[in-house]
């Protein structure tokens, strides 16, 4: 098996439907990007990428890439021994965590917007609505989900050889292309903002592009509370369990561990031996950062 495509079936899984969400949020950010060459380019590669995105085999795919994403990261979350862990780790959780968050309200008001009312949401429509009061969000979710992304791919891709030799390319690809699409979103936003400055011309575009109505708008509303409501008490499950873990295992049976050359540290039974260096701040190497695709750590 090739060093990339180790792991067991959920870890494989996790892999596969990250890199779809990956290739979705890429292509995503070069259409924003384009927003430095022209606001119809951005609208013609919208149209273009809707097709895919758009069609029910890819709507499928990307809901389906979606949901287990996240499912799989809550479970992974809910096996937790420890809560010692590296600065780059804890980032990515936490980064990992605030997606769902920040993206419904994108996705509902986009593409619950145009299922619902028809909403015709080309990047004229959009931006005429979220800037500049919101394009502080849309601009911190753009950040957050592509630093989760490529923390990922960073320590997936660290397991083959010729990773080092293209790294400082993929590194400068890397900034690159977040750095491009907030010009884009921000070179276009500040030009649609001052085209729909006359409240005419905002109304007008509105009527244009089927904005929902007042109904539409609360189902909507409704639909966006629920979903968060919903995954933060999945949230708060998945939080628990290793809470729970943690206070049953104190009270059982422990075990001794000895380290050439180090301490010798008493433990519950059941974490692994990173997992026991971590928790006791015992230096431990883990080329693929934890997830027991390497020697080190398994």
């Amino acid at each position: 098996m090739h060093v990339l495509a180790r792991g067991d079936v959920l870890q494989r899984l996790r892999l596969i439907t990250g890199l779809i969400l990956f290739t979705f949020v890429a292509t995503h950010f070069f259409n924003h990007a384009l927003g430095l060459v022209s606001l119809e380019a951005m609208n013609a590669m919208q149209g273009w990428r809707k097709v895919v995105t758009r069609s029910w085999l890819g709507s499928g795919i990307l809901l389906f890439a979606f949901l287990t994403h996240i499912g799989l990261a809550l479970y992974k979350l809910s096996l937790r021994l420890t809560w010692k862990l590296p600065v780059w780790e804890a980032l990515q959780i936490v980064s990992g965590l605030s997606v769902p968050l920040l993206l419904l309200t994108h996705v509902i008001y986009n593409r619950g917007a145009a299922t619902l009312a028809g909403t015709e949401d080309t990047y004229t429509f959009e931006l005429a609505n979220i800037w500049p009061a919101f394009a502080w969000m849309f601009s911190t979710m753009l950040v957050i989900v592509w630093v989760h992304a490529c923390i990922g791919l960073h320590y997936w891709l660290g397991l083959a050889s010729w990773y080092r030799q293209v790294r400082p390319v993929l590194f400068a690809l890397a900034v690159a292309l977040p750095v491009a699409a907030l010009a884009g979103f921000s070179v276009a936003g500040r030009q649609v903002a001052a085209e729909v400055s006359d409240s005419a011309r905002w109304h007008d575009l509105q009527a244009a592009s089927r904005a929902p109505d007042a109904a539409a708008g609360t189902r909507l509303s409704v639909l966006h509370d629920r979903l968060t409501v919903g995954f933060l008490l999945l949230l708060g499950l998945a939080l628990s369990v290793p809470v729970a873990r943690t206070l049953w295992r104190r009270a059982g049976a422990k075990v001794e561990v000895t380290y050439r050359g180090g301490p010798v540290v008493r433990v519950p039974c059941g974490p692994t031996l990173l997992e026991i260096s971590r928790m006791k701040d015992v230096p431990h190497t883990s080329v693929c950062g934890g997830r027991a695709r390497c020697s080190t750590c398994r």
